[in-house]
């Protein structure tokens, strides 16, 4: 079943991140889909509301309130308590909540400019407690209307539930006998989906004011339609573009259906990042030097998902990979992620006829949407480094980027020394902040910072990664922090004074880690190297417009 959002960033539950899983790997027929996080402006007695989850199918229109961990009612009060041991409590229980959401839902789309037969669908409701066993009857519910952790075994319960849910709606007289169309399913999704369809930006603002949201962009949820129905699919764009977000995504949707996959980088530490952030322990992660003993075992995957693909370009790296999916890279299933700009050569030169030869495997899609950096950052990194990351969508604008100019490494660390405590006064949290150098953290101007803040800061590695955000301050190699970011960014160390190949890739790398804050520190007598670059490929910049 396809679900709306394709792509979640952020559960508030394991128990919604379980449901969501279920409902993938549903089959109610090829017109099915299901909303989630659907939020509704108006309700009986709420401003705001939100449902868990909206299925719909030929059976009907459903609502689905998720609730996990531990519950209990005393009084009349509802009691529940998450993973973390904290308790919230409400008069309200999750089957009035369904309830009333699921009839505001109703309300909304009667009222709907451009509704549906509304008249063709079934409406009910149903509870879904995935983590309890719930055994608890009432004359204020039905059994038939609860799933709990006994009716949910597999994947596939879940649609026996939800069948066994439309029955018992259906045998009360909620809807039509006649099951709905596809025109009016698709009439369904048509007014839904303006309201569903956002996902929390991987940018927000420094002084955490106000989250930016943002909508999933159309050419990544073409990108995610396509990966259900090609073997080989080969996604390219700039920085930022959201490639990791689909990787992982891609990643955790072929687990659910049962296939042996594999999620590959080539660094350690990016692997312990997607690790942290897959939450699948179907999924195995493997970087470069572990993937040398899978592929020597000859374990072979069903499905390979590779991310920052670029590093693998090489007869080498390819060879590698050709001998971890069964199948092959011909005949197999796989789907690579990869940025054709400056980072490409950041470990060796890429092989253009290896690139060639997987364009010839895959169908090719190509992601022109920056939902990681404000327009400032794009433009920046366009104008120093020539880079095409992609159009900006990031509502709201950023603050400026900061090229400091230092004299010596002694006044460099004095510098980061005031922008450290700037952004900490701005109420920016330590975690949020990272500084990137090309030398080791030894070797940095970061090291003569004074104590207050050298202390405090963590140099970044694979557990770290894994659990990132960290909670501290960190610090990190250039090379070390591709496929990572953070709010913050401190670029420290530059030398542009043959600022071409492997130092233009490194600071393409660094610009674009940023989501928001931006700095860099430049020496002094090498900045007119900078203003050169800018020039030169401002004038580019225009030219393209001018042919465009």
């Amino acid at each position: 079943m396809k679900i709306f959002p394709s792509v979640v960033h952020e559960f508030r539950s394991n128990a919604e991140r379980k449901v969501y899983d279920m409902l993938l790997a549903t089959d109610l027929g090829p017109n099915a889909f299901a909303l989630h996080s659907l939020n509704l402006s108006k309700h009986e007695y709420k401003r705001w509301a939100e449902l868990d989850f909206v299925v719909v199918w030929e059976d009907g229109i459903y609502a689905l309130e998720i609730k996990g961990g531990r519950v209990s009612c005393q009084e009349g009060i509802w009691s529940f308590t998450n993973r973390f041991d904290e308790t919230s409590r409400k008069s309200e229980g999750p089957f009035e909540q369904a309830k009333t959401g699921h009839e505001a839902l109703r309300e909304i789309l009667a009222a709907h400019a451009d509704r549906p037969a509304l008249g063709s669908f079934c409406w009910g409701w149903g509870v879904v407690f995935p983590d309890i066993e719930f055994d608890v009857s009432s004359v204020s519910w039905s059994t038939t209307l609860i799933a709990d952790r006994r009716d949910l075994v597999k994947h596939s319960d879940l649609g026996r539930y939800l069948n066994n849910l439309a029955k018992w709606w259906r045998a009360r007289g909620r809807g039509h006998r006649a099951l709905a169309s596809a025109h009016e399913l698709a009439a369904i999704r048509q007014a839904l989906r303006p309201d569903f369809d956002k996902v929390k930006s991987i940018g927000t603002s420094i002084d955490q004011a106000f989250e930016i949201i943002v909508r999933l962009t159309d050419e990544q949820i073409q990108v995610l339609d396509a990966i259900d129905d090609n073997d080989r699919i080969l996604c390219i764009g700039g920085a930022g573009t959201g490639k990791s977000f689909l990787a992982l995504e891609a990643a955790r949707r072929e687990a659910v259906k049962g296939k042996r996959t594999i999620l590959l980088c080539r660094s350690p530490i990016f692997a312990g990042f997607l690790r942290g952030r897959i939450q699948n322990d179907s999924v195995t992660v493997a970087h470069l030097d572990s993937l040398e003993s899978i592929a020597a075992s000859q374990d072979r995957f069903d499905m390979m998902i590779v991310d920052e693909a670029q590093d693998f370009l090489s007869d080498y790296g390819i060879s590698v990979l050709d001998a971890v999916v069964a199948g092959g890279l011909e005949s197999g299933s796989w789907r690579m992620f990869l940025d054709p700009n400056n980072q490409s050569g950041l470990h060796e030169a890429p092989e253009p006829d290896v690139l060639r030869m997987l364009q010839k495997l895959a169908f090719q899609y190509n992601l022109k949407r920056n939902c990681r950096n404000t327009e400032q950052i794009v433009l920046e990194t366009q104008l120093l480094t020539g880079a095409d990351i992609g159009i900006a969508v990031i509502e709201g604008s950023g603050p400026p980027i900061e090229i400091n100019d230092v004299n010596d490494r002694e006044d460099a660390a004095t510098a980061l020394d005031r922008r450290i405590e700037s952004w900490l006064d701005d109420g920016v949290h330590p975690g949020h902040i990272t500084i990137l150098s090309p030398n080791a953290f030894t070797d940095s101007s970061a090291c003569l910072l004074p104590a207050r803040f050298r202390s405090k800061i963590l140099t970044v590695d694979a557990d770290i990664a894994c659990r990132w955000p960290s909670v501290s301050m960190t610090f990190s190699t250039i090379l070390d922090f591709k496929g990572l970011e953070n709010r913050c960014i401190a670029i420290i160390d530059l030398d542009p004074s043959a600022i071409t190949g492997i130092d233009i890739a490194q600071l393409y790398v660094a610009m674009t880690r940023a989501h928001a804050g931006l700095w860099l520190s430049v020496p002094k007598d090498k900045r007119p190297i900078l203003n050169n670059l800018i020039r030169e490929h401002t004038v580019r910049l225009l030219e393209q417009g001018g042919r465009s």
